[in-house]
C-alpha cells in the first residue's frame, strides 16, 4: 500500500472510525514515514479544533434580514390564492393555443391532400400527415409541459426578490 493510500485510510480512521482502529502496521508506518506521520498529525489537530469550535453569535444585521425573508415567505403562502396571474396567464395561452394548432394542422394537412393528390399516392399523404401531427403535438406537449416549471420559477424569484 502506497502512502497516498494511507493516508486515505487515516483520513476514515480519523473522521469515520476513531483512533482505535489502527493496527500495529499502520502504527509502524507512521513512525517510519515523515509524510504521513504530519498528514496523521494535521488530521488529529482538525478534528480536535472541530470539537473545541463554539458558534458565533449573529449579527443584528443578518438576523433581521433573516427574519424579514422568513416573514415575507410565510405571508406569500399564507395569502396563497388559487388563481394568480402567474398561473392563469400561460394557462390561458396554452388554452388559445390548442385550437389555433388544431385547426392549423387540419388545413395543412388537408390542403396538401387536396392540392398533392394527384402526384403523391395515398400512403405518403397519410405520412406527411402522421409526421405533422406528431410533431405538432411534440411542441405542444414541451410547451404545455415546461408551464409548471415556469410557474414555480416565477415563484421562486418573486419569493425571493429582495
Amino acid at each position: 500500500m502506497n502512502c497516498e493510500a494511507r493516508q486515505q485510510r487515516f483520513e476514515r480512521i480519523v473522521f469515520e472510525d476513531g483512533l482505535e482502529a489502527l493496527v500495529d502496521e499502520e502504527r509502524e508506518h507512521l513512525e517510519a514515514c515523515a509524510p504521513c506521520s504530519s498528514h496523521f498529525a494535521l488530521l488529529r489537530q482538525l478534528i480536535g479544533e472541530a470539537r473545541d469550535a463554539r458558534p458565533a453569535p449573529l449579527s443584528p444585521q443578518l438576523r433581521a434580514s433573516v427574519h424579514e425573508r422568513a416573514t415575507r415567505a410565510l405571508r406569500a403562502t399564507d395569502s396563497n390564492p388559487i388563481f394568480r396571474w402567474e398561473i392563469a396567464a400561460p394557462l390561458a395561452v396554452a388554452l388559445l393555443a390548442l385550437p389555433i394548432a388544431i385547426a392549423q394542422g387540419w388545413l395543412w394537412t388537408h390542403g396538401l391532400s387536396y392540392l398533392l393528390e394527384p402526384w403523391l399516392p395515398r400512403s405518403v399523404l397519410t405520412g406527411l400527415m402522421v409526421f405533422y401531427a406528431a410533431s405538432a403535438a411534440l411542441t405542444l406537449g414541451g410547451f404545455y409541459g415546461s408551464l409548471p416549471f415556469a410557474i414555480a420559477y416565477a415563484n421562486r424569484n418573486r419569493l425571493e426578490a429582495p
